[in-house]
């Protein structure tokens, strides 16, 4: 087993950056064999690094000089700290705006939440971490799996029955679960995070009680308790996406414990619910997941507030030869750049650390570890509001919980490029702070009502066991407030709360006609049940909104329902290629990806080289609409439109010379080199003025189009270059060194 497996958080971080810069030099030295010979000492030492197992190195046995007990360590137990009572608890929030905070439920009827789900019939799913961070402290060791942890995880089913907004009702819906994390409703039941397994929950029986149990997946590394899969979240692509965390694992059907492993290390992840398909994609985010309305996902991790994921790890592997760069950006200023203003005092035992390790010079630590407070150290929960309950200047605002501070805040997301920056809104305050050392925001939920709910795991203690140097750690409870918890509306001024949905109940038509609510959890839940009951006579008012409907949102979804129907074809991609709103183009872009298969494209190249023969004209104008559609928008006024459709014209390239899209497996291989579209594009390199012909000429002139207009972006390039792993002498040809290009990057 490699280092990625067997070593913590930090050493993982370290490989996974030694081996991006191997990559990047072996591809940088291709070609040179000299070069490659004075660098084999180099690569082979760091081949020995990442492949062998650290006891052998030695990287155990050496204590963490953090860690250990000064002279005038601590001694005894420090003070603790009182909890506020439920019923008072709204008293000690400071809150912005006009907004007011709305207890929805607390102990007993919740304890330890850190994510819920709301069904279609308005029914919270709460995962409840009772096993943070351990269960068994007294043989609790540091960095290692710690197997005497007892499963005291539970999923907890909340309910609104009269009526009025708040939670009445509670049930266990299963419990005996390891790290609950993440939950995603489907087909009456939930899937489950709850690491080394991902679950299918379900009760047939009416009486709140999950009585179906399955395990889908598992093998999830269990070792880093803030480092475990997280936050399972429906995208637009109908499949359910998951934080990965960074603990990695060796992930297998969970029927089949035989069964070739998939190798996860810090990556994200999705699954089809029907299929159970799973894919591994760029990400490892700590705690937290997130989409805008447009299919853009958002991280955080700790110190990085914001994180947007830039590069599909699927369309820059059928390149070998580039070294592309990481495939997140950080869009907010992070860790000691970004300050946080939080009214509660810091915890003795956190100043205490902050003092030691400011005073020892021969520890190097980020200045957000020097100090006891203000600035981030714990984002968690990060969540794109998406709702319409808020003033609209709060729309697509990105909030984030900062546990240790007894905080959220939000960022105002702003365009750049084919991705994003994300700025502080509030001034020297924060959205939501409180007084109580206690309010421990770690997520939240767009939720039905159009506003945000937020999981308050409520503990008196929220630190890693690791990050504790030992004195203080054996004088602190972090397991203080188990049995506690509190979830909470985020309420505008005058709000009215309303009872809860009733979608299970909707017909077909109305479903369709959900898509255009303002509300996301609206339009994601009827496409989600849209998806579930595969019903055919939903398709043509699908069809009607894609051309007609209301909102870009509904235009979307009712593109990406059609998907999930099996019955989107050119007409309807078509139409969204022109349609008004970029974001409906970006996805429409995409979508294409699924009509120009393999089985398809050849087709429609051999029908246009017949209509230029005197073939079948009326079949090969029909045949060429979509891909001339497409290459029309590589001069598309929108960078996003335009960094996505390089992307795709990649698929395109690849599957007209016979190889499969990167698309249509999970693999993501690389092409197949072939030498017949070589040949064309230097055959009619020098015919002069004259157009391309053949679909394959245009699309690499439309991805030389994107080269020279976003030759300045970082991103585009690295985009136009993982389409042209065996058409790169067709993009040299047309991006003519005579022509003036701003190759300088961002």
């Amino acid at each position: 087993m490699s280092l990625f497996q067997q070593e913590a958080t930090e050493e993982t971080e370290v490989a996974e950056k030694t081996k991006t810069w191997l990559t990047a030099a072996l591809a940088s030295m291709r070609g040179s064999f000299c070069e490659f010979l004075g660098f084999m000492p180099l690569i082979f030492g760091t081949a020995i690094l990442l492949t062998t197992a650290p006891t052998q190195l030695n990287f155990a046995a050496e204590p963490d000089p953090r860690m250990v007990a000064p002279p005038n360590a601590v001694r005894g137990r420090l003070p603790s700290i009182a909890p506020t009572p439920a019923r008072d608890a709204a008293k000690t929030f400071r809150v912005l705006d006009g907004f007011r905070m709305d207890l929805l439920a607390a102990e007993p009827l919740v304890a330890s939440p850190v994510a819920m789900a709301y069904d279609e019939n308005g029914r919270a799913y709460v995962c409840e971490m009772r096993d943070y961070p351990y269960t068994d402290k007294a043989h609790h060791q540091r960095n290692q799996e710690n197997p005497t942890d007892a499963a005291i995880g539970t999923v907890r089913l909340l309910e609104d029955t009269d009526g009025d907004g708040v939670f009445d009702q509670s049930t266990v819906f299963a419990d005996g679960l390891s790290w609950p994390t993440g939950v995603a409703c489907w087909k009456g039941g939930v899937f489950v995070a709850a690491t080394p397994d991902i679950w299918y929950l379900k009760d047939t029986d009416g009486d709140g009680k999950a009585d179906v149990r399955i395990k889908v997946f598992t093998g999830f590394r269990k070792l880093n308790v803030q480092a475990v899969m997280n936050n399972l979240v429906w995208g637009l692509d109908n499949h359910i996406h998951g934080a990965g965390g960074s603990n990695g694992g060796q992930i297998r059907p969970g029927d089949k414990p035989d069964a070739k492993p998939l190798v996860m290390t810090r990556n994200d992840f999705r699954f089809d619910p029907v299929t159970e398909q799973f894919e591994v994609l760029p990400g490892g985010a700590r705690f937290g997941g997130t989409f805008d309305d447009w299919g853009h996902r958002f991280l955080c991790d700790i110190r990085n507030p914001a994180q947007h994921i830039v590069l599909p790890q699927r369309y820059l592997a059928r390149n070998p030869y580039l070294a592309a760069p990481g495939p997140l950006h950080d869009m907010a200023e992070s860790g000691d750049q970004l300050p946080v203003y939080r009214i509660s005092q810091p915890e003795l035992w956190r100043v205490l650390r902050a003092e030691r390790w400011a005073g020892e010079r021969d520890i190097v630590m980020p200045r957000s570890e020097l100090v006891g407070a203000g600035v981030v150290t714990s984002s968690s929960g990060i969540t794109s509001y998406r709702g319409a309950a808020y003033p609209q200047n709060y729309r697509d605002n990105i909030f984030v919980c900062e546990c240790a501070g007894n905080l959220f805040y939000r960022l105002q997301v702003t365009p750049d490029g084919p991705t994003f920056k994300a700025t502080r809104v509030d001034g020297k305050a924060e959205m939501v702070a409180s007084t109580d050392n206690w309010f421990r925001p770690v997520n939240f939920v767009n939720a039905p009502d159009g506003t945000l709910h937020v999981v308050d795991m409520y503990r008196e203690n929220i630190e890693h066991p690791w990050s504790i140097p030992d004195d203080i750690h054996a004088a602190v409870d972090l397991e203080s407030g188990r049995e506690r918890g509190r979830l909470w509306r985020l309420a505008p001024q005058n709000f009215t709360p309303r009872k809860p949905p009733r979608l299970g109940h909707a017909t077909t038509v109305e479903l369709v006609a959900t898509l255009e609510n303002p509300n996301s959890w609206w339009r994601e839940t009827a496409q989600r049940l849209l998806f579930e009951r595969q019903d055919q006579s939903a398709v043509p008012a699908l069809r009607k909104m894609v051309k007609r409907g209301r909102t870009a949102q509904a235009r979307v979804h009712a593109l990406w329902t059609l998907a999930g129907l099996n019955r989107l074809n050119d007409e309807d991609v078509l139409a969204g290629l022109k349609d008004q709103a970029a974001g409906v183009r970006e996805n429409a872009v995409k979508l294409a990806e699924l009509q120009l298969g393999t089985a398809r494209v050849p087709r429609a190249v051999e029908a246009s080289r017949r209509d230029s023969s005197g073939g079948t004209p009326n079949e090969a104008r029909q045949r060429r609409t979509l891909p001339d559609a497409l290459i029309k928008l590589a001069s598309d006024s929108d960078a996003r439109v335009r960094f996505q459709l390089a992307f795709t014209l990649g698929e395109f390239l690849s599957s007209e010379m016979g190889s499969a899209p990167a698309s249509g497996a999970a693999s993501g291989a690389p092409a197949a080199s072939t030498t017949g579209v070589r040949r064309e594009g230097a055959s009619n390199s020098g015919r002069g003025a004259r157009a391309p012909q053949s679909i394959s000429e245009r699309a690499a002139e439309a991805l030389a189009t994107i080269a020279r207009r976003d030759a300045a972006d970082s991103w585009i390039r690295t985009a136009v270059l993982s389409s042209v792993a065996n058409t790169s002498d067709q993009l040299l040809t047309r991006t003519r060194p005579d022509r003036r290009h701003p190759w300088q990057g961002r």
